[in-house]
């Protein structure tokens, strides 16, 4: 569990790529991910979702990124976890989704806040994009 926890951390953390494993070793780690698909995403909820929630910490991560991987070992529930994050981000932008003009959030909100608020946005269009599917 510890492993797929690490491996899970691994790809949301932002450096997923082929290039920062090599090719070869972002392969392997795909594959593997895909073949345990349901205890990655198992992992993932309970280390991200739920009452382990936070905003700030989802406005840093690529949950996306994990949810692409997996989307071709099991679309129904990376469908599902993609509208069912997107609903708690959708809580949390509320006062994002309101203000008028963005470019003002950094006179209303302190910078770090206002920051935040828009990485969770741009996080959330991903998340609509794997919510709808292939």
């Amino acid at each position: 569990m510890e492993e797929i926890e690490s491996a899970v951390g691994l790809i949301v953390g932002g450096d997923f790529t082929p290039a920062s494993l090599s090719p070869e070793g972002f392969s392997a780690a795909v594959e593997n991910a895909r073949a345990q698909a349901d205890p990655y995403l198992d992992a993932f909820e309970r280390l991200y979702l739920g009452a382990r929630f936070d905003a700030e910490l989802h406005s840093m991560i690529h949950a996306a990124t994990l949810l692409r991987v997996l989307a071709p070992a099991a679309p129904e529930r990376v469908r599902a976890l993609a509208a069912a994050l997107r609903k708690q981000y959708d809580a949390v932008l509320v006062i994002y989704d309101q203000f008028p003009d963005k470019a003002m959030l950094d006179d209303v909100l302190p910078p770090r806040t206002a920051n935040y608020l828009i990485r969770l946005s741009e996080r959330r269009r991903e998340l609509d994009r794997l919510a709808e599917g292939p």
